[in-house]
């Protein structure tokens, strides 16, 4: 007899696993989405004949990462395109010029010693072992004490630390070297970094049809309020219809929010309960849609730093919010962005002849919240002369802007406004990241980025699909 099993989010963890299992024949699948679109943060929606994302905007490694391999586990691998992130290579835009990072670091009157001990950093990623990685791993190293070995030199240190904040969504000196490395290599390697046609929501899209066709249901605004546990094991769900019953329960919203929110306070273990709200969130971030009335450039992805960093504005104290907040007046700009142009990553996305250019960035959650829409254009207002350091002319084309607070994504998805959920810090990564498994309950699992082992983003949460897929097909 076919089990039931009963999934609660339609993200890449959640409709991911879906996929998987249905396509063993063994298990019948129902998903459960509380938004109108599927997909999380995966999601995509329209304006005015745009489509626009909610949030991820490039995919590490695209065919070759894990969201390719559950494609190609199911024989779904042509029902995603990709468009990938170069020609033009990605830049970084420092101050007032393009650079290519790391080569064209001489530019920055960088000493020609640090250059070569960087251009011996990239070929050393591919010969650290797993036992390495893992040493690394269980010593906390963390990435700016790792690549000091390399240089010293604050303006290279400054330009790497971009890269823990784009991968991570956490500062480099909580960022550990294991897992920079690890993905690192892969993007090095794979070179196959880009975008899916249509939008994110292509992903999840993709995999909620595949479990459609195999004869499974995807319900959407459908939220689930409860998982029902009777005598410590998961039977079912209840949703403003009743009460549905499953097999196995599978929760993609967060593992904070599953435990705090989904199931009875007093079923759940007490140090269990202690130990999950002690884990901390990824940073969150702001970030602004920007639709052209024309195209302006044809790069692809642009990084930017807007002004030199001191060890003064780069430390922990940098991170909180009354200090982030002067520097934010101080400079009257947004300092770092991470600036993709999808319409040139995927045209169809805008209507014929526009552009649409993405910026977002670090945006500590102030206290007061972002119900204040002059909070908001504060920093919108602050992105845009950002752009404008890039693109001098920008005001003269834009048609409208959208800007998305971290309040307007933790209405959407639970998380805070956090870009990855439980974030990827020295003591949250690799085995000390939460388990799938609930202590205590039976038959009840938390899939998605907060369970993942390893990966970026969207590619985490697959990790963690794959992972238990794996284990539930051992155990049952």
């Amino acid at each position: 007899m076919m089990k039931k099993v009963l999934i609660i989010g339609s993200g890449i963890g959640g409709s991911g696993f879906g996929a998987l299992l249905i396509n063993t024949r063994n298990y019948e699948i129902e998903l459960f989405e509380k938004n109108s679109l599927i997909g999380g943060r995966f999601s995509t929606y329209e304006k005015e004949g745009w489509k626009l994302d909610v949030g991820c905007h490039l995919i590490a490694n695209c065919e070759n990462g894990p969201i390719g391999w559950i494609l190609n586990e199911i024989g779904r691998a042509n029902d995603v395109k990709w468009s990938y992130a170069r020609n033009p290579t990605p830049k970084f835009f420092y101050i007032d010029k393009f650079l290519l990072f790391p080569r064209e670091l001489i530019r920055l009157n960088i000493s020609s010693k640090d250059l070569k001990n960087l251009l011996s950093l990239m070929k050393d990623l591919n010969s650290f072992s797993e036992t390495e990685l893992q040493k690394l791993e269980e010593e906390q190293v963390d990435m700016r004490t790792f690549l000091s070995n390399y240089t010293k030199n604050m303006k290279v240190l400054s330009l790497f630390s971009f890269f823990a904040g784009l991968y991570f969504v956490i500062p480099d000196f909580l960022t550990p070297a294991s897992e920079w490395i690890r993905c690192q290599r892969d993007i090095l390697n794979f070179k196959t970094s880009g975008y899916p046609i249509g939008g994110t929501i292509s992903i999840p899209k993709a995999f909620c049809k595949f479990i459609e066709d195999n004869g499974g249901k995807v319900h959407t605004n459908t939220e689930v309020k409860e998982i029902v546990i009777e005598n410590g094991k998961a039977i079912g769900i209840r949703t403003d219809q009743g009460i549905i019953k499953g097999d196995l329960i599978i929760s993609n919203v967060g593992v904070k929010t599953t435990v705090q929110t989904l199931i009875a306070k007093e079923l759940v273990d007490t140090e269990y309960f202690k130990k999950i709200n002690s884990y901390e969130y990824s940073l969150a971030t702001i970030q602004t849609k920007i639709a052209l009335d024309r195209k302006i450039t044809d790069e692809k992805m642009i990084m930017f730093v807007g002004q030199e960093i001191s060890q003064d504005n780069w430390d922990k104290k940098a991170f909180e919010e009354k200090n982030f907040m002067k520097l934010l007046q101080d400079v009257d700009f947004h300092p770092i962005l991470f600036i993709p142009i999808v319409s040139n990553l995927d045209p169809s996305l805008v209507p014929e002849g526009k552009q649409l250019i993405i910026a977002g960035g670090g945006c500590p959650t102030p206290s007061q919240g972002f119900n204040n829409e002059d909070h908001k254009k504060m920093w919108e207002g602050a992105i845009i002369r950002s752009l404008e350091k890039i693109f001098p002319s920008i005001r003269n084309h834009i048609l409208w802007t959208e800007t998305t607070s971290p309040e307007d994504i933790n209405n959407f998805v639970n998380k805070d406004g956090t870009v990855i959920g439980i974030g990827q810090t020295t003591e949250q990564v690799g085995i000390n990241r939460p388990s799938h498994e609930i202590p205590g309950i039976k038959n009840a699992f938390c899939c998605g980025a907060d369970t993942g082992r390893t990966g970026i983003g969207g590619e985490l949460a697959a990790n963690s699909a794959i992972e238990l897929y794996k284990k539930i097909l051992k155990n049952n």
